[in-house]
């Protein structure tokens, strides 16, 4: 079933989503093809960037995102940028499972923030909005994630996601079968560029697991 997803009204001039959604996927824990693949990106972003300063003219895309609702993007960094300078200081990606190894691989080929959500823990419909005072939820490996302000994606249960951070209840795990990647972008991301990185996360997907594509789609 396609997931219902939607922006709240204040913030459709800000921000825009690319949501690709897939069922029937076996999750592994380890899949080797992936993890070469994302060493290979890894040697090559430390390559090409000697700092995130390099990289600064893809990293203030998601930036912007966080000044136009008065976060300091450099206290509260996007996943991708925070996925970006831990390689650049020489550590090694987390390796965690085929389907969330994907989900970095695709974020540091992009540069942009990914949530990556289990569909069958999301209850009701999702909404994009800014979290309200006192919200947070339990996040991976994190203790309790504040969205308070912030960009939130909430179902009928509450918050679940951010550009910075997933949560604990919507992970991916090897029982997942049906999964949703949301893409945030500023609301003037051009959509054909959107809709190519869109079928680029469904390429990789494709590329490593048996699955069906339930939608593709911007919000």
């Amino acid at each position: 079933m396609e997931v219902n997803i939607s922006i709240d009204e204040s913030l459709k001039q800000i921000i825009r989503l690319g949501c690709v959604q897939f069922d029937q996927v076996k999750v592994t824990t380890r899949h080797e093809a992936i993890v070469n693949e994302n060493d290979e990106l890894v040697m090559a972003l430390r390559a090409r960037y000697s700092s995130p300063a390099d990289a600064m003219e893809k990293l203030n895309i998601t930036r912007s995102l966080y000044r136009n609702i008065g976060i300091d993007p450099t206290k509260n960094r996007s996943s991708s940028e925070a996925l970006l300078r831990r390689v650049l200081k020489g550590n090694t990606l987390y390796q965690v499972n085929s389907i969330v190894d994907i989900c970095n691989l695709c974020s540091l080929n992009l540069l942009l923030s990914l949530g990556l959500y289990d569909v069958d823990s999301i209850k009701g419909r999702i909404k994009l909005r800014l979290g309200k005072k006192g919200e947070s939820y339990d996040g991976i490996r994190k203790e309790q994630v504040n969205v308070t302000g912030r960009f939130t994606l909430i179902d009928d249960l509450g918050p679940f996601g951010n550009p910075s951070a997933d949560s604990a209840r919507t992970m991916i795990t090897e029982s997942t079968t049906h999964l949703l990647f949301v893409i945030f972008a500023p609301s003037n991301y051009d959509e054909k560029v959107l809709t190519e990185h869109l079928d680029f996360i469904e390429g990789k997907v494709a590329q490593y697991h048996p699955c069906q594509t339930v939608v593709k789609k911007l919000v």
